[in-house]
């Protein structure tokens, strides 16, 4: 998961470089997307975590 973020951070510092455009437009709303995923596996993540945790008492 820590790969992903960094990855993303990478992702939108080099689209930050872009020109302005439909492109830089284009790839902050992709690598938006990709973060709001990232986050949705961390949440599915917890709660599994969490469920398993309440399953052992």
């Amino acid at each position: 998961m820590q790969d992903l973020k960094e990855m993303v951070e990478t992702l939108a510092a080099t689209a930050r470089e872009l020109p302005s455009g439909q492109d830089h437009h284009n790839a902050l709303r992709e690598i938006e997307k990709f973060r709001v995923r990232i986050t949705a596996l961390q949440a599915f993540d917890l709660r599994g975590a969490h469920a398993g945790l309440s399953a052992k008492k």
